[in-house]
């Protein structure tokens, strides 16, 4: 049964149930809130699990606001603060089905692993909820297709997190490649994304948005690939690769054979006047060599003329005033005495983030969405609508990942079948190596 723990009622804020106790999840608790919106429910396979979930967030929280309101004391000399900066707010502890046919609830974080999600989402489709999901979104492109048909014709919002995690340096960056006041480095030709997770919290808050299926399918593929590609395309204007290459330089046997370390490449023939190409590497480093390795999540795009590099592209490290920074390289030909050199110039381009990170894409999604004034009509009615236009280019962008994410996968199932034929062409019928004549 559902605690009895009450929540007030705000008739013009976004109410937020979360499906599922995963790091996604938890994550997510501390954000939802200072976005805008309002967290209610926790929905787990038991009442019970979800109330350790609940009471475990709620001790953190007391923790966090302790300092946090002695800090801002200290600021304000000693004066108190304001109570609306302490209200607690309580949260509903319950089951997964609880949760979808709660009322209280208008958006569901559907945080489930891959192998649950299409039942669940689902329900909460019959249910009139909107839909935000962690990544990887679903389990393919066919059954994220399903899901985004029965949203349409109910004016739900669906989509995963990490399309709306786009701030403003990436579209920053982007805009040096196509206005012409901007444009120093030439038009795009290239993109290169290296991501790889060492052992330190700022690596660990890079995946904060990940379900916890470790050994599924997608492996490293379903979130620092997940993020690559979303980053990728949201350069390209989610105009779709025309090829699309990927090897799986290693897996993990341990975890369902998944892939822990990944390379490949998309071509774009139609995105523009030039072909682009993109170079993906991403890399469970931590489990590829032995629990050591070095962090990165750096994008590079290259132009005809220089380039423009994201450093901590998924998860920004800002100055003290709040400030990140693009490395704006540009090459020029300098006529020497005999031959041409090329000189480099660098400059380091400082962009305000004014959202952070992890609160981008709840306060995107409550911008989406707007009071339903027909609500009353019927109890399945949603209280909010989300706008048409809006809502299908999320699921488009969302779904353009996905079907990226499913070709990278199978062809790493290809090249994988590629280098055991060539590994065994290469022994004889004893098993051993075969020597040269």
């Amino acid at each position: 049964m559902m605690s009895n723990q009450s929540v007030s009622s705000h008739n013009n804020t976004l109410r937020v149930g979360i499906l599922g106790v995963s790091n996604a999840a938890r994550r997510a608790l501390r954000v939802i809130n200072r976005a805008g919106l309002l967290l209610v429910a926790v929905g787990a396979d038991d009442v019970v699990e979800a109330e350790k979930f609940v009471n475990a967030f709620l001790e953190d929280t007391i923790e966090r606001q302790t300092e946090h309101t002695a800090a801002q004391q200290q600021k304000l000399g000693g004066l108190p603060v304001s109570e609306a900066s302490q209200e607690d707010e309580k949260v509903k502890a319950c089951t997964y089905e609880e949760l979808v046919v709660c009322h209280e609830v208008d958006v569901v974080y559907v945080t489930v692993p891959l192998e649950e999600r299409d039942s669940w989402v689902r329900r909460c489709i019959r249910q009139r909820k909107h839909i935000l999901t962690s990544i990887p979104a679903a389990p393919s492109g066919d059954v994220l297709q399903k899901w985004m048909e029965l949203a349409t014709v109910q004016r739900l919002f669906l989509t995963d997190d990490a399309v709306l995690m786009q701030g403003t340096r990436m579209g920053r960056l982007w805009e040096m490649f196509s206005g012409p006041g901007n444009n120093t480095v030439g038009p795009l030709r290239a993109i290169r994304v290296c991501c790889s997770c060492g052992c330190n919290d700022h690596c660990a808050r890079a995946q904060f948005n990940t379900c916890d299926d470790e050994d599924s399918q997608f492996g490293v593929l379903g979130n620092w690939g997940w993020m690559a590609v979303a980053a990728v395309l949201h350069g390209m204007r989610y105009a779709m690769p025309s090829s699309v290459l990927g090897r799986a330089l290693r897996r993990d046997e341990s975890k369902g054979n998944c892939v822990t370390q990944f390379s490949g490449e998309l071509l774009f023939t139609d995105a523009g006047p030039q072909e682009v190409t993109a170079y993906i590497y991403v890399a469970d480093a931590a489990s590829s060599s032995g629990g050591v390795g070095a962090a990165e999540q750096s994008l590079t795009a290259y132009g005809t003329t220089g380039s423009v590099t994201l450093h901590d592209f998924i998860i920004p490290v800002s100055d003290e005033d709040g400030s990140v920074h693009l490395t704006v390289a540009s090459h020029d030909a300098v006529q020497g005495k005999q031959l041409y050199r090329i000189v480099r110039h660098e400059k380091e381009l400082r962009v305000n983030e004014p959202v952070t990170f992890a609160e981008l894409p709840w306060r995107r999604l409550r911008d989406a969405l707007s009071p339903n004034p027909h609500a009353g009509a019927s109890r399945l009615a949603s209280r909010f609508l989300a706008d048409t236009e809006e809502a299908t280019e999320c699921m488009r962008r969302s779904w353009s990942i996905q079907v990226v994410i499913d070709a990278m996968l199978e062809a790493t199932t290809n090249s994988t079948k590629i280098t055991k034929k060539d590994e065994e062409r290469g022994r004889g019928e004893d098993g051993n190596t075969t020597k040269k004549a």
